[in-house]
């Protein structure tokens, strides 16, 4: 389920820093590069470190975490 979906001007630090502030699980990433590339960068709540993998990987991982009901906490 796609909880927000933000496009607005707002620079990426301040839209980032607001998924954290609102716990997001996943901060997900979608811009020109991973368009062209097919890809997804993402950051698990609680982590500082950016992923970035073939959209189809990222599919996956989330269906596994909702299989097995996995939760990301602080």
């Amino acid at each position: 389920v796609l909880s927000e979906f933000n496009k607005d001007d707002d620079k990426l630090g301040y839209k980032l820093r607001e998924c954290q502030v609102k716990k997001v699980p996943y901060t997900i990433v979608i811009g020109d590069n991973e368009m062209k590339d097919n890809t997804v960068t993402y950051r698990i709540l609680g982590t500082k470190e950016q992923v970035t993998v073939p959209l189809d990987d990222f599919i996956k991982l989330i269906k596994e975490d909702i299989d097995t009901r996995k939760t990301y906490r602080i």
